[in-house]
């Protein structure tokens, strides 16, 4: 899985409203981007022949820190949008 399957995995729920915000948005575009070239770093060193684990673990560490603040413009839209 690429990041930007990940991407669309982890915010499932959210598929339009991300949809719509990666072509509206050029910051959310980007943190987006970082989002999906941390995973697809993430999985390079855990896939690498050298196993680099420490170095992928730093990795999905990033991605989970940028899935946060990305959970958190979403919220931002969808609590805007319901008030």
């Amino acid at each position: 899985m690429n990041g930007q399957d990940i991407l669309f995995a982890r915010f499932a729920r959210h598929q339009q409203l991300v949809r719509t915000l990666l072509v509206s948005d050029p910051d959310f575009a980007s943190i987006c981007s970082d989002f999906c070239m941390a995973c697809d770093a993430e999985a390079h060193w855990r896939e690498s022949s050298d196993g680099n684990l420490k170095r992928a673990s730093e990795y999905a560490a990033l991605a989970d820190e940028i899935g946060t603040e990305i959970a958190a413009i979403l919220r931002k839209h969808l609590d805007g949008f319901h008030s």
